[in-house]
């Protein structure tokens, strides 16, 4: 992949060109969920967050799969409210929905709250002195893989198994635009469940049909901690789940349901 200055180009005041940074791993031809969450996140800020005011939850459904092409985002409030509202945000490619975003807009905790949070950063090795990843198995290194960087503190792209992991992107979101914390968080929590593969994807398939991001406080730098690992039930379900951080101690958490089958 030729470098990019960002996942997006802004068209106009609705419509993105999708970029080849945004291709996932299992092929060039559509996208890795991170960006589009955040892209999406990200205009739902734009429109319905004021000073005082921030995101606290970020629910995303991923209604079919996304191709690298132009995406036209659309918000609307689902339940208003001056402290608490609920907004809603839809990527359009061609006709045809392909991925729905909520989140709950909350007026800030005041100043003079109690303050509780003992966690220390949840990875215990920092980015610098963490490890390359390696590859998942089969997977397109380009696009979304070369776009951002992984060090990983236990585990790897090429086990399987829990693992822990600092990530950042290495371009913008949309280029000439800074990206905001919870997007910074958003291109990467999607991940949880790629970093945390139960077993080979090739003959055990695991696909996250949604994205639930909870997070107490804004994160500070571009590294963002996860901590993640996938859970399966043969007759059951599978499910991902990840403590978020940045380098200071803990930020949220985030949960995927996973769509899992034997290939035979």
């Amino acid at each position: 992949m030729n470098r990019v200055d960002g996942f997006y180009e802004r068209r106009d005041e609705t419509t993105f060109e999708s970029t080849p940074a945004t291709a996932g791993p299992w092929g060039p031809q559509a996208q890795h969920a991170g960006p589009p969450s955040a892209l999406l996140t990200g205009e739902i800020e734009r429109h319905h967050v004021a000073d005082g005011q921030r995101l606290g939850g970020v629910s995303v459904d991923i209604l079919a799969p996304i191709p690298v092409a132009p995406i036209t985002v659309t918000t609307s409030v689902v339940r208003p409210g001056r402290r608490t509202a609920l907004i809603q945000a839809t990527g359009v490619v061609g006709e045809r929905p392909v991925l729905s975003v909520r989140a709950w807009r909350l007026a800030r905790v005041d100043d003079d709250y109690p303050a509780v949070d003992p966690t220390p950063p949840v990875l215990d090795t920092d980015p610098d002195h963490a490890q390359d990843g390696g590859v998942i198995p089969g997977a397109n290194t380009d696009g979304y893989l070369a776009a951002t960087q992984f060090r990983f503190t236990t585990g790897s792209f090429a086990e399987f198994g829990p693992a822990a992991a600092w990530g950042r992107s290495l371009c913008a979101l949309v280029a000439g635009e800074e990206p905001s914390p919870w997007q910074r968080v958003l291109i990467l929590a999607d991940s949880s469940s790629g970093m945390s593969l139960a077993a080979h994807p090739g003959r055990f398939p695991a696909i996250n049909a949604d994205l639930h991001v909870v997070l107490h406080r804004d994160p500070v730098g571009d590294w963002i901690g996860i901590d993640a690992v996938t859970h399966s039930m043969p007759g059951h379900g599978a499910a991902a789940y990840a403590r978020l951080s940045d380098t200071t101690g803990l930020i949220g958490t985030c949960a995927q349901t996973l769509y899992a089958s034997t290939v035979r």
